[in-house]
């Protein structure tokens, strides 16, 4: 007990008065209905039945359904057509295989395509041109680490070849032209030289044929294309730019007079290439807007904490050329809590991971002219000390408790705050929320 009060009273000495310085898949792929597994192996064995003795199925690795054939209508008759991915022995060819499904379900060849590649890459069935008559068929291949697209149209039990051999890194689909056909967007890189390029190309279905229709060359590695809305008024790219593999620039792209233009740049000077599992995009206010994450980084981490604990920032196109933000917290996946940073605090705002006697803390900064100065900190502990020990209710604020994990959350509040720095206990209690935790705190 004396040494859980000697913790007790160094935390409070130190904190308060040392003043411390320091893409849902689209309507456009039909997903097959589920079958259970000998439905399964018997569709399988009638497909293999049509292959020759050197082909198997393979399973393109982008893909709505992750799956070696399905079941689609890709001519507009109303009868699904069944698509069955295929690779050869050698390695070094592959292809795909259109099938007519009779009311037995028996099938019945109707087309085969063999093509040079290693893997096959993309597949997705788009209304390109927005009609609902045609659709068309998008088959990506990798040759040897190049990727190439070829697009192909079905119809009256013909395929036909309308784009050949599109090279691509990256390849997304979207309706940049805000009406109702659809753009193949994609990027190749170049890494030639020390200053990495991408060059980023508008396809579109012209006359019968996929013509490119513009392109513009980037500075940067590119990571990612995502199609989504970028504004209340507008749809268009997020463009995932890498610098050295260690800072990440996004760019809005817009379609504008016919032209592929970047209307703004959000320099994230971090290495985001090496965060695993983080997304990077998502609409985190509900609004129908894409946001961009990025972090705040700590200005002390005694406790070794890692970048998923991070302060993070959204933010999202201002329709100039800035970005807005729009939610920033402390996301405590472990210990079952996230707390909002208000927005106004940001500019002069600071933080850090420490401990302070056996505890850890999330300790906030206000960043004065030379120093930082501790304003308030949030850590969870677990609830038998909270009930054992009265000297801890005597000197934290309860925030709450998570009965998920048994933890519960309190906080101190510094003497003399900063002006504009309105907090009290209900303020930090409208800022945090308890989401459940993972069971027993671990």
């Amino acid at each position: 007990m004396r040494k859980i009060c000697g913790i007790l009273a160094i935390i409070m000495i130190t904190f308060l008065f040392s003043g411390c310085s320091l893409e849902v898949p689209s309507p456009d792929s039909l997903i097959i209905a589920p079958l259970d597994s000998q439905e399964k192996v018997n569709l399988k064995q009638k497909i293999s039945d049509w292959l020759d003795n050197d082909e198997y199925l393979t399973t393109p690795l982008e893909m709505d359904n992750k799956m070696s054939y399905t079941l689609l209508n890709i001519d507009s008759d109303s009868e699904d057509e069944l698509v069955a991915f295929i690779k050869k022995d050698s390695g070094y060819e592959l292809g795909f295989a259109i099938f007519d499904v009779d009311e037995n379900d028996e099938l019945q060849l109707d087309e085969k395509v063999i093509l040079s590649g290693t893997s096959v890459d993309y597949f997705k069935v788009v209304d390109l041109n927005g009609t609902d008559k045609l659709k068309e068929l998008l088959f990506g291949v990798n040759v040897g680490g190049v990727k190439y697209l070829y697009v192909y149209q079905y119809a009256d039990g013909t395929l036909n070849l309308i784009g050949d051999k599109l090279q691509y890194d990256i390849l997304t689909l979207g309706s940049l032209t805000n009406d109702n056909s659809k753009q193949i967007v994609t990027a190749t890189r170049s890494t030639t030289s020390e200053d990495y390029s991408s060059t980023i190309r508008l396809y579109e279905l012209a006359d019968g044929f996929i013509r490119c229709t513009d392109y513009n060359v980037f500075e940067g590695y590119c990571k990612e294309l995502v199609y989504t809305k970028v504004s209340e008024q507008k749809c268009g790219l997020y463009a995932t730019m890498l610098y050295n593999y260690q800072m990440t620039n996004v760019m809005v792209l817009l379609l504008e007079d016919e032209h592929l233009v970047a209307k703004a740049q959000n320099l994230l000077e971090d290495d985001y290439a090496s965060m695993n599992n983080n997304q990077l995009f998502s609409d985190v206010n509900g609004d129908g807007i894409t946001d961009i994450l990025s972090f705040k980084l700590p200005i002390k981490n005694d406790t070794n904490a890692s970048y998923e604990n991070y302060l993070r920032i959204w933010q999202c196109w201002d329709g100039q050329d800035g970005f807005r933000t729009v939610k920033a917290a402390v996301n405590n996946q472990q210990e079952g809590y996230t707390f909002d940073v208000p927005l106004e605090w940001l500019a002069d705002l600071g933080y850090g991971f420490e401990y302070q006697g056996e505890i850890e803390w999330v300790v906030f900064y206000y960043r004065a002219e030379n120093s930082y100065i501790s304003m308030f900190s949030i850590a969870s502990v677990d609830l038998s000390v909270w009930e054992n020990f009265t000297e801890l209710h005597d000197s934290a604020i309860f925030l709450g408790n998570n009965p998920t994990n048994d933890k519960v959350y309190i906080s101190f509040i510094a003497d003399n705050l900063p002006a504009g720095f309105n907090i009290n206990e209900d303020m930090l209690i409208a800022c945090l929320s308890i989401d459940g935790g993972i069971e027993n705190g671990r």
